[in-house]
């Protein structure tokens, strides 16, 4: 795709459930798949994504690990990444008005997991309100990479992901 579409210059891979049952392992190969997309394609971003947090238990863990392994090598090697999973576990409650979080306890550990405001089938198998959540988001985001955020600070320049971006007048 990108061969025939030279004019791309941004790309992600999302998930569905396979970080559920994925290894470590698995993931590093996803890592070293993409950086050698990244080395044969530079002027194109790579967009990194966590995958979703609809599942508790033991599946849930493991997907929360590899969503952390995901995290951790966003960070470390400058990446951008989109965070499905946490948007997936966080709620603004306009009652409160706050944000909270859904999370269940498993071996010990505090694992983030869908909220329950977003459980329904009204799209696919969740809420307008979820994908509103995202879609929001994913705008957010593509502003930030084409540089037209506005930096509320009055600086020239936004860092997002260890890219530096202008910001246009």
């Amino acid at each position: 795709a990108l061969n025939s579409n030279p004019e791309i210059n941004v790309s992600m891979f999302m998930w569905c459930i396979e970080l559920n049952t994925w290894t470590a392992e698995q993931v590093e190969e996803y890592f070293d798949s993409t950086e050698a997309l990244e080395a044969e394609f530079p002027h194109v971003t790579f967009i990194y994504a966590t995958g979703n947090a609809q599942y508790s238990g033991a599946e849930g863990y493991n997907r929360w690990q590899r969503n952390e392994q995901i995290r951790a090598y966003c960070i470390a090697n400058g990446k951008v990444l989109f965070d499905f999973a946490d948007m997936d576990s966080w709620w603004y409650d306009p009652a409160i008005p706050g944000w909270e979080q859904n999370t269940y306890e498993y071996d010990g550990h505090t694992i983030p997991v869908e909220h329950e405001q977003y459980y329904g089938d009204e799209w696919g198998h969740t809420t307008f309100e979820s994908c509103e959540v995202k879609g929001r988001a994913m705008w957010w985001l593509a502003t930030m990479l084409s540089g037209w955020y506005a930096d509320p600070t009055g600086t020239r320049a936004t860092s997002l992901g260890g890219l530096k971006r202008r910001v246009r007048p």
